[in-house]
This record gives C-alpha cells, sequence and structure tokens, in this order.
C-alpha cells in the first residue's frame, strides 16, 4: 500500500541505493518493505 507499508515510506535511507535502469517500471513505492521481491540495488560506494 502506497505511503503506507511500501519501501519508499518505511525505508527511506535506503531508496538512494535503488538501481534506476535496472528495475525496469518498478519503483520502491511499488514494493512491500520485507517482501522477497527480487530487485536490483546500487552500490552506495559507487562500484
Amino acid at each position: 500500500m502506497e505511503g503506507y507499508n511500501d519501501l519508499a515510506t518505511t525505508k527511506p535511507e535506503i531508496v538512494q541505493e535503488w538501481h534506476p535502469t535496472k528495475n525496469g517500471n518498478l519503483k520502491p513505492s511499488d514494493v512491500v518493505a520485507g517482501s522477497e521481491r527480487k530487485v536490483w540495488w546500487k552500490c552506495k560506494k559507487g562500484t
């Protein structure tokens, strides 16, 4: 539920590591925190 239990709302500190292209149209607000959905992340060190 966007704005309630989605990743962007419950874990905003990790949203900056969300991979902008490899996740396609999927956004952090589309994923429930604690979900077992496989997504792509960027390394916060940029490597």
